[in-house]
């Protein structure tokens, strides 16, 4: 066997004796295992290129053992000995790669600062990109140190959820935000009677009147707010001058709930959490806008409107099998569904996709203006069309 594939042989089996040391002993960064990874993939490739382009390794040999007074001729390498250093010079790479790569995805070291900073672009795994910021560190001399517990990535900490807002204070601001009015501060809570005190500016009086929101459980009976009513009477010196209001979560039975109770002379105007939302968000506007846009479209370049004009489309679903059905049964259906599907429409252009999203949004319109219904769901209608990439330059 020639000399300079002996050589090699030795420093190989030195650099991967140093890799397996570091990702045993795990005492280092793993940006300074990956440098020394890479250090020991670029050796083995310089060496393998030394080797079978100059006599350097030959020459060194015989240098070293003439000073030891021992005087060996060696032969220089031949094409055989070349293409053998080639495949050990590539097997020693991809070994290499292969198991330092292994270790860094499976790296129990405490996280350093380099890792931190490349883990907000998921690429505190990246063999170069590690190798990369070790070597910016030494050429600016700095060090590595381990990373403090706010700087370590969201991947090695647990998730913290929010806290839940309490529901006296959720109610609270729901009732706030639909009576704007109303002025309810924190020191208002009154907990032994549930309830809040605060004030509301009324037309005939320029400073505000005494507020009482009381806060329900739940859908209250007649008899509990009385009951509520009498209890709260006693906070007040002068209680026949107080607004009362009661707030309670939305329910499911809509039917049952009570808008007003009055007891003797005192009347409490009662809202859900749910209709307290709607009246905040002012959805009367929205309806009527709705309800223009589809009486007063023109269809086609015509001077017919789409709401004299509109056929009823059907559709078809592989879950139906060969059935078709009217597409606004399919969208009552799902309306009332209780699970999180979605549904998707899908069609040729000009079938009347966009023009069947607005009749469902306007029949939604109609019915809450007639009613003041609001304890369906309300339909927002988002147009896509001339936001297509192919139609804008």
């Amino acid at each position: 066997m020639p000399i300079s594939m002996i050589l090699f042989l030795f420093a190989l089996i030195i650099l991967l004796a140093l890799v397996i040391w570091y990702r045993w002993r795990m005492r280092i960064s793993k940006a300074k295992f990956a440098l020394t990874t890479v250090s020991a993939m670029v050796v083995c490739l310089l060496s393998f290129f030394a080797a079978v382009s100059t006599d350097f390794p030959v020459v060194m040999a015989q240098a070293l053992l003439g000073a030891s007074g021992i005087q060996v001729q060696f032969p220089g390498l031949d094409w055989f000995s070349q293409l053998v250093l080639a495949l050990l010079t590539g097997f020693a790479i991809y070994f290499v790669y292969r198991f330092s790569s292994s270790a860094i995805q499976n790296w129990t070291a405490p996280p350093r600062v380099s890792e931190s900073i490349l883990a907000e672009d998921l690429q505190e795994n990246d063999l170069l990109r590690l190798a990369k910021a070790q070597y910016l560190l030494f050429m600016r001399k700095q060090g590595d140190p381990l990373a403090s517990e706010h700087a370590i990535s969201w991947e090695q900490r647990f998730p913290v959820p929010p806290k839940a807002i309490e529901e006296r204070t959720l109610l609270r601001d729901l009732f706030q935000t639909s009576v704007r009015e109303a002025q309810l501060p924190e020191e208002g809570w009154r907990d032994a009677h549930k309830l809040w005190i605060g004030g509301i500016h009324v037309e005939s009086n320029t400073t505000p009147e005494p507020l009482c929101l009381l806060i329900f459980d739940g859908p209250p009976t007649e008899g509990e707010v009385r009951q509520r009513l009498e209890s709260a009477k006693t906070v007040f010196t002068t209680p026949t001058s107080v607004h009362f209001y009661g707030a309670f979560p939305a329910t499911a039975r809509p039917d049952a709930i009570l808008s007003e109770v009055t007891w003797n002379g005192t009347s409490v105007r009662l809202a859900s959490s749910r209709q307290l939302i709607f009246e905040s968000l002012d959805l009367r506007y929205y309806a009527r806008e709705l309800l223009r846009k589809f009486q007063q479209t023109k269809a086609g370049g015509t001077e017919a409107t789409l709401s004299s004009s509109y056929v009823e489309l059907n559709a078809s679903s592989q879950r139906w099998s060969d059935e078709t059905r009217p597409l606004c049964d399919v969208l009552d259906e799902w309306e009332t569904e209780s699970s999180s599907r979605h549904l998707a429409i899908t069609g040729e252009f000009g079938q009347g996709k966009s023009t069947a999203m607005l009749k469902y949004c306007a029949d939604w319109a109609q019915d809450f203006l007639t009613n003041n219904d609001c304890n369906r769901r309300v339909p927002l209608l988002i147009e896509l069309r001339g936001y297509s990439p192919s139609e804008r330059a």
